[in-house]
C-alpha cells in the first residue's frame, strides 16, 4: 500500500480537490512527504498508525516547517513584488498547510482536520499560539492567493517561531 487516497477529514480545498480522488505516495520519506504533500504526517499516519509521528518530536519537526518557510518566503515575497498571484498560489497553500501543521506540533497534537471550521474551533485550546489566530486563518483561508494573506501568514509564522522558542526554553529550564 503505497499510493492511498487522501481521507476525508483532510480532502479539503484549497489543499486537496474534493471532486477527484486525491493520492499521496506512503512510499517516501517522511521530511519529503512533508515537503510535498500538506497533512502528509496526519495522513500517513492513519494508514500506518505505529509510525512515524512528528508531533512527538516537536523541536525537531517544528524546526523543519520553520525552515521550510523561511527558503519559501523569498519567492512568495518576490512573485507578488511582480504580481504574479495565480504563480504565487500553489506556495501559499503549501505554507498554509506548513503554518497549520507547525501551530498544531507545536502544541504536540497531531492536526485534526484541514476544514476551517474544526480547525477554529480546535485552535482554541492551543497553548502555543500567534494572537487572534482563528480570525487570521479565516481571513487567509478566504483567499490564499492574495498579497494580504501573504502579509497575514508571514507575521503568523514570525509570532509562532517566538512563542514556539520560548516554549522550548521553558521546557528546557524545567528540565
Amino acid at each position: 500500500m503505497n499510493d492511498v487516497p487522501v481521507p476525508d477529514p483532510y480532502c479539503e480545498a484549497p489543499f486537496y480537490s474534493s471532486s477527484v480522488t486525491e493520492v499521496i505516495s506512503l512510499s517516501v520519506p517522511i521530511e519529503e512527504g512533508i515537503r510535498k504533500y500538506p497533512f502528509y504526517a496526519e495522513i500517513r499516519s492513519i494508514y500506518r498508525p505505529v509510525d512515524h509521528k512528528p508531533w512527538t518530536e516537536v523541536e525537531k519537526y517544528v524546526s523543519f516547517l520553520l525552515q521550510e518557510w523561511k527558503q519559501e518566503k523569498g519567492k512568495l515575497a518576490a512573485l507578488y513584488q511582480e504580481r504574479k498571484r495565480a504563480e504565487a498560489s500553489p506556495f501559499m497553500v503549501k505554507q498554509l498547510a506548513n503554518l497549520i501543521s507547525a501551530l498544531w506540533w507545536a502544541n504536540e497534537k497531531p492536526v485534526p482536520s484541514a476544514k476551517p471550521s474544526i480547525l477554529s474551533k480546535e485552535s482554541e485550546r492551543l497553548h502555543i499560539k500567534p494572537f487572534n489566530i482563528e480570525d487570521r486563518l479565516a481571513f487567509v483561508f478566504e483567499a490564499p492567493d492574495h498579497h494580504a494573506s501573504f502579509v497575514q501568514l508571514k507575521e503568523m509564522f514570525d509570532e509562532l517561531e517566538k512563542r514556539f522558542k520560548v516554549s522550548l526554553l521553558k521546557t528546557k529550564k524545567s528540565n
